[in-house]
């Protein structure tokens, strides 16, 4: 069974007591100029937006038994993550920007049983790879600039597994 979808994913975390490095316009950041790494933290977020395409098979056994499996794979996706940096002295934000073709994939299987019309049972298994890409990196200064393009390319990547448990009541 052929499948189109569009997927939206949202992560956000806090990172704190880091050791960091500074300047981003050059093509070898390095430490800060006393050359000891400061404590530096980050406020992270990703936003991933991605058309998926692909295949399914399933099938349903009298007993109310249902199996299905599938595999996904992504002619586009965009995403933007934006990591505001906490150092010792200087503050910025940095704006990723990664579009990507055919390298977001995704598989799954599902178990499925029904008790009645009202009441069944799944659960579900799914595992997500984004292969790296590379991207534009664009970062502001608190000190009022804004949209400075840095000379070394954004990168992203991502894994993820999911296993779902559930109980469906239908009234």
């Amino acid at each position: 069974q052929p499948s189109l979808s569009a997927s939206y994913d949202y992560l956000k975390f806090k990172g704190v007591n880091g050791r960091g490095w500074y300047y981003l316009d050059t093509d070898n950041p390095h430490y800060y100029p006393d050359e000891y790494l400061h404590p530096a933290g980050i406020n992270y977020r990703s936003y991933k937006a991605a058309l998926m395409t692909g295949l399914s098979v399933r099938k349903d056994f009298e007993s109310g038994l249902t199996l299905t499996a599938g595999a996904e794979v992504s002619p586009f996706t965009f995403v933007l993550a934006r990591d505001r940096h906490l150092g010792s002295k200087d503050y910025f934000t940095t704006d990723d920007y990664i579009y990507s073709y055919f390298k977001n994939y995704s598989v799954y299987a599902d178990v499925h049983y029904r008790f009645n019309n009202r009441l069944s049972i799944f659960a579900q298994l799914r595992g997500s790879y984004f292969f790296f890409t590379k991207g534009e990196e664009y970062y502001n200064w608190d000190n009022g600039s804004k949209n400075t393009v840095s000379s070394q390319k954004a990168g992203y990547s991502y894994k993820d597994f999911e296993i779902i448990l559930g109980v469906r009541r239908t009234f």
